[in-house]
């Protein structure tokens, strides 16, 4: 049986992917998890902190995989990237991807200082590995934001849009069409 705490940030997760953080009220999330909503206060405090709590949820356990990661081959990198990053992806779910896809792309958000700062070493590894690679001759010298972006959307779109195949199958595929679709002729 779920904990209170559990249940939620289980509702929080699945209303906040469906309607977006200005889309859902404290009520709302206490009705999906069937508590009172007070509870929401004593776990979290406020709304902010319980969307901010969830962000945490996928970022810090990504975080942690991708700085780990060693830099010295860009192309073994961008390979490990994709491979830790649809795992954490498959394991969170659906829901949890939608969410960090919209602030994502959000660049004038709320949280935008708050998503950077949790995003801003994995962001900041990822640009590294594109500037050393482009001037390497490995990529097509497109800017590093754009293929960030770019390999953060497709790694979204294998995780849940690809079926038929293994996590280790989607990060291979994923890698491929990255890699041939940026990498200098």
């Amino acid at each position: 049986m779920k904990g209170t705490k559990a249940k939620i940030l289980d509702a929080a997760i699945k209303l906040f992917a469906r309607n977006g953080y200005d889309r859902v009220g404290i009520r709302q999330i206490a009705k999906e998890a069937g508590i009172n909503s007070s509870m929401i206060s004593y776990y979290f405090a406020s709304k902010e902190n319980l969307y901010k709590t969830v962000l945490s949820l996928y970022l810090d356990e990504f975080k942690e995989m991708v700085l780990n990661l060693s830099i010295d081959d860009e192309k073994e990198f961008i390979k490990s990237f994709i491979k830790a990053h649809i795992a954490i992806l498959k394991k969170r779910g659906k829901d949890v991807a939608l969410i960090m896809a919209r602030e994502h792309m959000d660049d004038q958000g709320r949280f935008k200082e708050f998503f950077s700062e949790l995003l801003g070493e994995i962001r900041a590894r990822l640009e590294h590995v594109f500037r050393k690679g482009i001037k390497r001759g490995i990529f097509k010298p497109i800017s590093e934001k754009a293929l960030t972006k770019i390999l953060i959307g497709i790694d979204i779109i294998f995780a849940f849009k690809v079926d038929m195949l293994d996590e280790e199958q989607l990060a291979n595929l994923a890698y491929d069409i990255f890699m041939n679709g940026i990498k200098e002729s």
